[in-house]
């Protein structure tokens, strides 16, 4: 069985961070960091122990901020100093983890270096510690990241920390360039908003722009999630900004560059590709269908944890070739009886003229953690290129 999330701050690797802090600094108070630091651990949930961590560094770390980031940056694992990636770019760690030096593997690195790059956020947003705290952020993500600390000094300070964040697009290490990225996303998964960018992501358009041909495909993937969070309250910007990138494209470019500006484009647009719309949809090829779609469905109701069977046949009423792109939605009941549409992706394919398909699914309402099922009448749509075609009523019984 899998461990528990929570367990990445258990007591023996607590216990090897405060050894290791007591290597970069011989006044540092294991007995107090540890009693501080693990107190009622069983009890805590990740977030609450990763911030207990930081209450332990705040009381055992010296009063002076600089003293204190020496010491933290000192106690960071050996990093090896070159790395060829997959795609032939030179950089400090792989995208598939932080590439510690096994010659000399002692040191922070992992989860553990999450709450030392909290303490920064928490003691070093200030104007004048602006710079040593970038420079501590600089190195702490190359062990781990720095996505969630860099982020109390985006809404803070975000003139100093933009113009920090595209120096450090460039930068040689691809963890510090996707942190220029990922940690400027306005939606960030586990982050705290930033309601700035979501009302103007004007600053992160230029930080994206600057990383969307980059040689990592680690980036281009931060650089993707980037816009399509921006896609969420910004629709037509996106659609725009896509085309946009679409259209610089020219035979001069590399054929794998041009692969993975496709791939990144029609990955950051994919919340609109979902919703149906028209022109973004139009930018890779799917215009309105004409075709005929039957729902088969022999299920009228289901127990929760069945799966779901149903089957499309599409029928292409024209002479030529189209390109479809098929979704289905579930329309989940919720607790005040009303249907909520959640899209799920299918099928893409190139239907010939005048031919017929049968596409077959199933869908599983097994119950998860991350979604709540409640009896009643549900219902599953097709969507074809945006469109909604067919639909059928069913019930989970109680």
């Amino acid at each position: 069985m899998a461990s528990l999330f929570k367990e990445e701050f258990n007591q023996a690797r607590i216990t090897k961070m405060s050894q290791e802090l007591s290597n970069s600094w011989p006044d540092f108070n294991q007995t107090n960091f540890l009693t501080t630091a693990t107190h009622n651990l069983e009890q805590l949930e990740m977030k609450a122990r990763s911030n207990q961590i930081v209450d332990a560094l705040t009381r055992c770390l010296p009063d002076d901020f600089a003293a204190a980031v020496t010491v933290l940056i000192n106690a960071l694992a050996v990093i090896n100093p070159v790395h060829q990636d997959k795609n032939g770019a030179t950089d400090e760690a792989t995208s598939a983890g932080w590439n510690i030096n096994q010659d000399n593997p002692h040191g922070l690195y992992g989860w553990l270096v999450m709450p030392c790059a909290d303490y920064i956020a928490m003691h070093g947003n200030t104007v004048d510690n602006f710079a040593l705290s970038m420079h501590a952020l600089h190195a702490m993500t190359q062990r781990f990241t720095a996505e969630f600390a860099i982020r109390p000094f985006i809404e803070a300070q975000p003139t100093s920390a933009y113009a920090q964040l595209l120096q450090w697009t460039k930068d040689p290490c691809q963890h510090v360039r996707r942190l220029a990225s990922e940690g400027s996303r306005p939606r960030l998964p586990w982050g705290m908003r930033l309601n700035n960018v979501i009302i103007d992501p004007a600053p992160s358009i230029t930080l994206l722009t600057a990383l969307k041909d980059d040689p990592s495909a680690y980036v281009r993937l931060s650089v993707a999630n980037h816009l399509n969070d921006i896609a969420k309250d910004h629709p037509q910007l996106i659609t725009v900004i896509a085309k946009n990138w679409l259209n610089e494209l020219t035979p001069a470019h590399s054929p794998i560059s041009i692969k993975h500006r496709h791939r990144l484009v029609k990955h950051a647009c994919r919340t609109l590709i979902k919703q149906g719309e028209p022109k973004t949809l139009a930018l890779f090829g799917f215009v309105p269908a004409h075709v005929e779609a039957t729902l088969i469905v022999v299920q009228h109701s289901i127990q929760l944890g069945d799966t779901f069977e149903f089957t499309l046949s599409i029928t292409n009423t024209l002479d030529h070739e189209q390109s479809l792109l098929v979704d289905y939605v579930i329309w989940h009941q919720k607790s005040n009886g009303s249907l909520s549409p959640k899209v799920f992706k299918w099928k893409q394919l190139n239907l010939a003229k005048n031919s017929n398909i049968m596409l077959s699914k199933t869908h599983s309402f097994k119950a998860v953690t991350t979604r709540v099922y409640y009896p009643g009448e549900q219902r599953v749509s097709i969507q074809i290129n945006g469109e909604e075609y067919a639909s059928h009523t069913f019930h989970i019984l109680k």
